[in-house]
């Protein structure tokens, strides 16, 4: 027993939902479904390995005629953009460090001891700054966001505070990360570059913003400081200590 048919009007919903075809336009020739067909596999780049997979169905394309072959070809587009979406987002976000990774964060008032930077290194400091609805945070600003780079976790703070790390010289990729977040990754991670020199200091910003208590819809930022606004936020802060435990 065949596939069933599929009918063109609904070949054509499926090309209207790709952008090939108006509502509007004029009756589906065979001809017509094979010319859109074949821009759609002229555009579709190399597939990706979760794409070629999904390729293994194509002797099932020949059973079902034109409406079916149009129908699934579109279905395989879909499919395979999505796949190359997320390999995109896996991509950028190469500098973050290895997962599930948590940390043991304790945080020491007073004194700020200034890092001896050894000869050839630069020093990097994180300052963690926690914002209740862009405000300072009142109430339940422990939030625990982790930081790494070129993707090897660097160390962690625990609401507002600070740690500091040193770094070789040349291209560096940042990544922050945190316990909660959404569910988009631009919720739970923030990425920045810089290219570090030998005996300069670099400050990042990494805020931590509830924008809508008490639901507790929350975005993270990675961002660099000037040295003066750096140097503020790190004497204004409690330091982080830290220790990875998974």
């Amino acid at each position: 027993m065949g596939w069933p048919c599929v009918g063109r009007v609904c070949v054509r919903r499926a090309l209207t939902v790709a952008g090939l075809v108006g509502w509007g336009s004029a009756p589906l020739s065979s001809a017509h479904v094979r010319r859109h067909l074949s821009g759609i596999v002229a555009r579709v780049p190399r597939p990706a390995a979760s794409c070629s997979i999904i390729g293994k169905l194509c002797p099932v394309l020949a059973c079902g005629g034109p409406g079916l072959k149009a129908l699934l070809a579109v279905i395989f587009l879909v499919t395979c953009t999505l796949a190359q979406d997320q390999a995109a987002i896996t991509r950028a976000q190469s500098a973050c460090g290895p997962q599930p990774a948590q940390f043991a964060v304790r945080t020491e008032k007073g004194a700020h001891p200034a890092p001896q930077t050894p000869a050839g290194k630069a020093l990097v400091y994180i300052v963690e700054d926690q914002r209740q609805d862009l405000r300072p945070c009142l109430g339940n600003c422990g939030a625990l966001t982790r930081l790494a780079m070129d993707g090897a976790w660097m160390g962690a703070n625990r609401g507002s505070s600070y740690f500091s790390f040193f770094a070789a010289p040349g291209e560096h990729h940042l990544c922050a990360g945190w316990e909660k977040g959404g569910k988009r990754p631009q919720d739970r991670t923030s990425l920045a570059g810089f290219t570090a020199e030998p005996g300069r200091v670099y400050y990042f910003r990494v805020r931590v913003t509830n924008i809508a208590p008490p639901a507790g819809f929350y975005s993270i930022d990675l961002e660099p400081l000037n040295a003066d606004q750096g140097q503020l936020l790190v004497a204004a802060s409690p330091r982080s200590t830290f220790r990875q435990t998974k």
